[in-house]
């Protein structure tokens, strides 16, 4: 592992000067079962609409959320690149408008990853920042060790949670164990499938507070997803709901999202320092 992070620092240090204002968004969950998928699909349609390029790269290797809801199957796997191919023909396009990645069972472990293939690898995902501003991770819900280091190296997380006391508490514990165990993206609260504002303000606002008091963290409220019946709806026919029901409750929060998200965001010197997919994954070799 030594001798891949030293691969992969030489590399980094020949590109610092060509960094730019990539972004790479972690959508993160304590537990699963909180739309957390559902959210990154969609974020990607609302940042599209909003004149910005996203592309969600699925992590979780176990299951396939993101192909499901788009209804899109993946010809190929991230992992392909590793022995030859080029990483647009890994690109999958869905009828929603949102372009994906799946990553395959193989990307579970960077140890068995060898120099070279870190550095092919690093070197074909810096390439899409040629295309898209916004990569947008869908990781695996819970603690996995992977998800742990795939997460804590990103620009900035999203964190969903849903008003249940299960939720609330499995997010702490997330956010507990990322600070002190890794490192701690900046991190936005996202409160998902809320019955009103005044239940998802205060599920946000007990996470934070709690956060705070224990961590010493401080994170921001980013917004709210109201509960809708079209949300299942589109689910059940493998479609965005932004795309099937762009008027519809929860479209409209996650477009206040995603808005929200944009304007959140650091000062253009800032930003400069941002590192994108090339220092995300030394990030994680480095921890």
């Amino acid at each position: 592992m030594a001798d891949q992070a030293e691969a992969l620092r030489r590399m980094m240090d020949t590109n610092r000067s060509q960094r730019t204002a990539e972004r790479i968004v972690a959508i993160a969950s304590g537990k699963g079962g909180v739309g957390k998928s559902n959210v990154a699909v969609n974020l990607a349609v609302a940042l599209q609409r909003l004149g910005r390029s996203a592309i969600v790269i699925d992590l979780d290797i176990g299951f396939t959320n993101v192909e499901l809801l788009l209804g899109a199957r993946s010809r190929r796997r991230l992992t392909d690149v590793l022995h030859g191919t080029d990483i647009w023909d890994v690109i999958n396009h869905s009828a929603s408008g949102v372009s994906f990645i799946t990553s395959g069972t193989q990307f579970a472990d960077f140890g068995q990853f060898t120099p070279e293939q870190l550095i092919t690898l690093v070197n074909q995902l810096k390439r899409l920042h040629e295309q898209y501003d916004f990569i947008l991770l869908d990781g695996s819900a819970g603690m996995t060790a992977n998800s742990q280091r795939l997460i804590s190296a990103a620009d900035d997380m999203l964190l969903i949670v849903t008003p249940e006391p299960t939720s609330i508490a499995d997010a702490y514990s997330f956010v507990k164990f990322l600070y002190r165990e890794h490192s701690l993206p900046t991190t936005h609260i996202v409160t998902n499938r809320a019955q009103s504002f005044v239940d998802a303000k205060n599920a946000a606002a007990k996470i934070q507070s709690v956060c705070t008091h224990f961590l010493n963290v401080s994170l921001s409220i980013l917004g709210y997803v109201l509960d809708d019946v079209h949300v299942p709806d589109a689910v059940r026919k493998q479609t965005a709901v932004m795309t099937l029901y762009p008027n519809t409750l929860a479209s409209k929060c996650i477009m206040q999202v995603a808005k929200n998200y944009l304007n959140a965001g650091e000062s253009r010197e800032e930003v400069q320092l941002k590192r994108g997919f090339a220092a995300w994954l030394d990030n994680m070799f480095r921890k």
